[in-house]
């Protein structure tokens, strides 16, 4: 979804979205895709089940016992339905199998798994999310993992057994004002026979300068005969001030009344050359303690690169340094370089600009090359120029696929 918001001067604001089910997981008719692998750690078997709120005990791993391969086979039986199968183990051994069923329409996907990690029982995962109008959308999750054996997540009786997730997003409206507004149900039970269930409430306004959120939680867990609730908010503001861009948070309990229980300052400032720093200042009402962090980072043309430091009010401190990259082989120069971090993708271009002298739509010996020339390619500006004689290498391209320059 992308989404563009416009404010006016006196709090007024306009938002404008656009919506498109990408489907990422589908394949084309009758295309078939595979991918091999040996990883360090464990895989989950569904990934994250329950959308971003899905906290670590919910994703069932598999043991983490040294070097593991994996492997992933996907089919397009339409173009809008895909079979895939995921497989994972210790070389030679499949210890954990996954099938899936994806689907996709212009304002919908679903998918329904299947997964077995070698014992008698099978988990089963289902999602459904689809696009309301132009400016809603509802998405559900449920999960059971039944009584997986030999599936381990080292929390013992506080694996998640199953639970599901309802999520509802809409805008609400007036003359002046677009009101973001977000509705949430989620319910899980343990291992240990621990129900959970939440209630979340969320939204969002601009006032003036400033733009705030308030998020309300209510909680409710059981366990055995004992039961117990909570109800807990968030409210955040913030505003730019020249090139500072400056927040502030108030966390609360209102189980027992109002009480606040954590606060937190933040400055932060982008600067010329793709470079940002950020200060941080927290303060915990209920142990009294205060933590700062500070943090800066660049992004090169070739890498990126982040410095950060934590202090807390008991002296203890930590200080960290980063530098990411992405390595490809460029094929056309037969060399290894160096791609955008994030970016794992092997596939080059090669494009030659020149003047076309005698117009007949090809390079003939003699026409000069242009230098600066530069390309969208697909839907985004490369900062790549052509050189002296009109040629420049345009890397981290999805391989073997078709894009526009």
């Amino acid at each position: 979804r992308f989404e563009v918001r416009l404010f006016g001067p006196y709090g007024e604001t306009e938002t404008r979205s656009v919506s498109y089910m990408i489907g990422s997981e589908l394949n084309p008719e009758n295309e078939t895709t595979y991918t091999l692998g040996i990883i360090n750690n464990s895989r989950t078997l569904f990934g994250e089940l329950l959308e971003e709120n899905t906290s670590e005990e919910d994703l069932i791993t598999l043991p983490e016992a040294g070097p593991r391969a994996f492997a992933t086979l996907a089919h397009g039986l339409t173009d809008r339905l895909t079979f895939r199968l995921d497989g994972q183990g210790e070389l030679g051994e499949i210890s954990a199998l996954t099938s899936s069923l994806l689907y996709a329409a212009d304002r919908s996907y679903a998918s329904i798994r299947l997964a077995s990690d070698g014992g008698p029982s099978t988990a089963v995962q289902a999602s459904y999310q689809r696009r309301i109008g132009e400016r809603s959308s509802f998405s559900v999750n449920a999960v059971d993992y039944g009584a997986l054996e030999n599936t381990v997540t080292g929390l013992g009786a506080n694996r998640l057994q199953r639970g599901a997730n309802i999520r509802l997003d809409t805008m609400l409206t007036n003359s002046r004002f677009d009101l973001p507004l977000q509705g949430q149900l989620r319910w899980r039970e343990l291992e240990s026979g621990l129900q959970s269930l939440d209630l979340l409430g969320r939204i969002s306004g601009a006032l003036r300068v400033y733009r705030w959120t308030n998020t309300l939680r209510y909680s409710q867990t059981k366990s055995g005969g004992s039961n117990s609730q909570s109800l807990e908010g968030e409210f955040l503001a913030a505003r730019s001030i020249r090139k500072l861009r400056v927040r502030s948070s108030l966390t609360y309990d209102m189980t027992n009344g109002f009480e606040p229980t954590g606060a937190l300052v933040g400055i932060q400032r982008s600067m010329e050359g793709g470079s940002s720093a950020q200060l941080n200042v927290s303060h915990d009402f209920k142990s009294g303690g205060t933590n700062s962090q500070a943090s800066w980072s660049k992004q090169f043309e070739k890498f990126a690169l982040s410095a950060n430091a934590n202090l807390t009010d008991q002296g203890t401190w930590s200080t960290g340094l980063r530098l990411s990259f992405a390595l490809f082989r460029d094929k056309d120069r037969g060399k290894i370089g160096l791609a955008a971090p994030g970016l794992s993708r092997s596939g080059t271009i090669r494009q030659h600009v020149f003047h076309d002298l005698n117009a007949n739509g090809q390079f003939d010996a003699g026409e000069p090359g242009i230098k600066g020339a530069q390309f969208i390619v697909g839907n985004s500006l490369r900062s790549e120029t052509t050189d002296a004689n009109g040629f420049v290498v345009l890397s981290g391209l999805p391989a073997g696929s078709d894009i526009d320059v």
